[in-house]
């Protein structure tokens, strides 16, 4: 009744497995593929979250801001800042001797380094504090911006190596009245 040819059978079968084997070989390249972009894209997001972690974390906080007084002619100004820092929480090791100081008051802006005011301090505990003196004669630190006067605000932005970011205004009072030179105050 059905005729079968046997010869032609086996080489159907045959045919079928050679792109059986193919497509399996293609399917394991491209999962191979496909799980080393996936691992590729895991430590390119691990090092971009460990970037953004320590742009937040290693930062500095500065614990007093203090303001030493100095007479220029019979004029009482803000000569000289000592600023106490320490290490956020959380935060790994801060060269301070690496760090950036942008001094900006009114339309000048100055940036000095970590050796540019003398510190090379690194806070390793978070209990570590140091103290940062800023010379604001233009003989000192600074080269143009100078002195606070009373009733002037500047400010500090105190840039990390890792590019945390803290930022001090400072704001002396109003009046210096009462005041003399080698006096401190906070700002």
């Amino acid at each position: 009744m059905f005729e079968t040819d046997t010869d032609n059978r086996g080489q159907v079968g045959i045919g079928t497995l050679i792109v059986f084997i193919a497509m399996v070989l293609v399917a394991a390249i491209a999962a191979g593929v496909l799980v080393n972009t996936g691992d590729l894209l895991q430590q390119k997001a691990q090092e971009t979250g460990e970037e953004s972690t320590a742009e937040v974390s290693d930062g500095v906080q500065v614990v007093t801001q203090v303001g030493i007084l100095e007479d220029f002619a019979g004029t009482i100004k803000v000569g000289e800042l000592r600023l106490k820092v320490k290490k956020r929480p959380g935060a790994g090791d801060i060269d301070l001797g690496k760090t950036l100081f942008q001094y900006v008051k009114g339309g000048s802006k100055e940036e000095l380094s970590g050796s540019d005011v003398g510190t090379t301090t690194i806070l390793e505990q978070t209990s570590d504090t140091a103290t940062i003196t800023i010379d604001l004669d233009t003989d000192g630190s600074l080269t143009s911006s100078g002195n606070i006067e009373s009733g002037q605000t500047a400010r500090i932005t105190i840039v990390t190596q890792s590019g945390a970011q803290t930022e001090v205004i400072l704001q002396p009072p109003e009046t210096f009245a009462g005041k003399t030179g080698g006096e401190a105050i906070h700002l």
